[in-house]
């Protein structure tokens, strides 16, 4: 069980705050919302930033190529 206990606070910390906030004293409270707050900030930021994908220069050489014998027709 302590296993799980462990587990819940590294995976779902916003989650756990609301399992054991009666068990908890006032400084892993405090811990614990800290704990909390950061992990669903890097979530939620985790989320809100765009894809980029990487170009790499093997795509660029092919549309040069590409359009360079297109030119010559």
């Amino acid at each position: 069980m302590l296993f799980l206990k462990i587990l819940g606070w590294i995976c779902i910390p916003y989650i756990m705050i609301y399992v054991q906030w009666k068990r908890l004293g006032t400084g892993m409270r405090v811990l614990g919302i800290i704990y909390s707050l950061h992990f669903l900030v890097g979530v939620i930021g985790n989320m809100t930033i765009p894809d980029q994908v990487p170009q790499t220069s093997a795509s660029s050489d092919f549309s040069e190529s590409a359009n360079s014998n297109n030119r010559r027709k």
